[in-house]
Parts: C-alpha cells; structure tokens; sequence
C-alpha cells in the first residue's frame, strides 16, 4: 500500500468484528478515496475493555481513600497506556511499508485525547494527522477517573499545546464550537514559518465531518 490510514473511533473495531465485516461511514469514504485502513480497539475500547467499566475509564488500586497518587504515582493512565498502543501500531507499520504515508485519523468522543498523545510521540513516523474535537477540552477534565485524565497535560497547554508541539505534518482539525486552542495554535504554526501545515475548520451544528475528512485525505 502507499497509503494507510489508521481509524481512531468511539467503537473502536466493533464494525470489522461483525459478520460479515462492515465499514463504518468514515471508513467508508476514506477507502473510496483508495487508501488502505487499519482499525483497532484501544485500551479501555471493545475487546480490551474492562466490563467492570463499561464507558471506559481509569482503572484504580484498590484503597480506602480516594487519591490518584495511589494509582498515578506508580501507573500509567488508560489515555498514556492508548498513545504507546498507537505509538508501537505506527512504528511497526513504518517498519513493514517504509514507503508508505501514514496517517491517524481521530473521530469524536475520547480518541481525539489519545490521538494527540500518540502524535507527539511519534513525531518522525506519522505523516498526517486529522482530528475531530467536537468541543472536547482537557481543561473540562475535573476526575482522575475519566478516560481523559493525564497527569499534567493542561499545565502544558492541553490541546492549544499538543497543537503547537506538532512537527512539519499537515494537521487538520475539525471543530463544532469556537475553540481559541485553535486561533492559539494557527499562531504558533504562523509564527514557526508554517502557516500552512494547520488546517483548521469550524463545522456546522448538523454538518457531517466524514466529507470534509476524507476529502482533505484524499490523494493528491
């Protein structure tokens, strides 16, 4: 393949699991546009779920007293445990098509979070990186037991942070509300010399992102 994209959505892989395998409207369009796809659960997500927690969340030690210290002091949280899942998916595919562009695609709910994560990671791997935030913000982020949770990520600027650590790769990032991270980070990229590599679009309330992701994916 000289394409690849690798689909980050709230079912994780639950479509490919069915029989016979379905594809989901993302998945879909991005292959109609003739790239290959790769889908997985990540931690937390279908089959590496815990049925103890069925909305996903932190897993914590067992203790009286209710402090992350107990748990974050010696663990990783679940959205860390996500981006080193997608950080190895990434290095191992880079290593098997050397040639290929890779891209990591990020629909709404928790794997935007984890997207990000991953992304700053492999910094020199991945070739492409669109994200829908529909409206998530670390900053709304108020227990260690969500999903989301990560120790210390918006003393570094959350998303306006992850946005503006990003390497010379075209980002695209869909948003339903105002977001100023966006206006922060279209500064940032404006000020390294690279305007152009951050795309960012306001959708409307009952707009569709499949379109506008797979049209800004497909091969130019």
């Amino acid at each position: 393949p000289t394409r690849i994209a690798i689909l980050l959505e709230p079912t994780g892989q639950a479509t490919v699991d069915r029989d016979p395998p379905e594809a989901s409207p993302l998945a879909a369009a991005v292959i109609k546009r003739g790239l290959d796809i790769v889908q997985l659960d990540l931690v937390g997500q279908g089959n590496l779920g815990n049925p103890a927690q069925p909305n996903g969340g932190n897993q914590l030690v067992p203790n009286g007293r209710r402090a992350a210290g107990y748990t974050f002091g010696y663990n990783q949280a679940q959205l860390a445990r996500q981006a080193t899942q997608l950080v190895r998916l990434v290095q191992v595919l880079r290593q098997q098509y050397p040639q290929a562009k890779l891209s990591l695609v990020a629909g709404p709910s928790l794997a935007p979070a984890a997207a990000f994560a991953a992304a700053n990671l492999a910094t020199s791997e991945l070739d492409e990186l669109a994200i829908e935030l529909d409206g998530f913000r670390w900053e709304t982020v108020s227990e260690f037991e969500h999903p989301a949770f990560l120790p210390g990520i918006v003393k570094y600027g959350g998303i306006a942070g992850c946005l503006a650590a990003e390497p010379q790769r075209r980002v695209l990032v869909l948003q339903r509300p105002d977001a100023v991270e966006l206006l922060m980070a279209s500064r940032a990229a404006a000020l390294a010399g690279q305007p152009e590599r951050l795309v960012s679009i306001q959708l409307g309330a009952d707009e569709d992102s499949v379109e506008r992701i797979a049209n800004w994916m497909q091969p130019q």
